[in-house]
């Protein structure tokens, strides 16, 4: 019997302007209203897993998500909530001899950084150098930061504080 329906997102239910066609609508919601469980799995963030989808907040707050390729999965909306449900992230001497390699080829580091809180889920992404000009990243939650290279290098890459 079958629980769970899961799905990419690019070049699966979106086409290539990150656009979901009414058919792929459709078929979610039946799935849904057949009480089956229902994920989106994407090597997007979290966030951006869900924007394809924001015309139809109802249905995309039934959904599970797995982003970062697998890295993150998180509940279905619940009072307007995620749940966390799994967390894997690169083993710190992996993470810092990808951040060695990327200062010495003077390569722009870019990390993603998600937390859970009281507030509910948090991601920023954070890169070392200029995103001018490149499409896919700019935006809200990208945050240039000189100093990425040595925090890196540290493991110390906690999100941004916001006021």
């Amino acid at each position: 019997m079958i629980e769970l329906v899961a799905f990419d997102l690019d070049g699966t239910i979106l086409d290539g302007e990150s656009r979901v066609s009414a058919q792929s609508i459709d078929t979610i919601q039946k799935l849904l209203h057949k009480g089956l469980y229902v994920a989106t799995i994407s090597g997007r963030s979290i966030r951006r897993s869900q924007e394809p989808l924001a015309a139809w907040p109802e249905l995309a707050a039934a959904l599970y998500v797995g982003g970062y390729n697998g890295g993150v999965v998180v509940s279905a909306e619940k009072a307007g909530h995620r749940t966390l449900l799994h967390e894997e992230r690169l083993d710190g001497e992996l993470f810092k001899e990808l951040a060695t390699f990327s200062r010495d080829g003077d390569f722009n580091l870019i990390c993603c950084l998600f937390a859970q809180g009281e507030e509910g889920i948090r991601e920023e992404y954070r890169h070392s150098h200029s995103v001018a000009g490149l499409e896919a990243f700019g935006g809200a939650g990208f945050v240039q930061d000189e100093t990425l290279y040595a925090r890196a290098m540290r493991a110390i890459l906690p999100l941004h504080r916001r006021s």
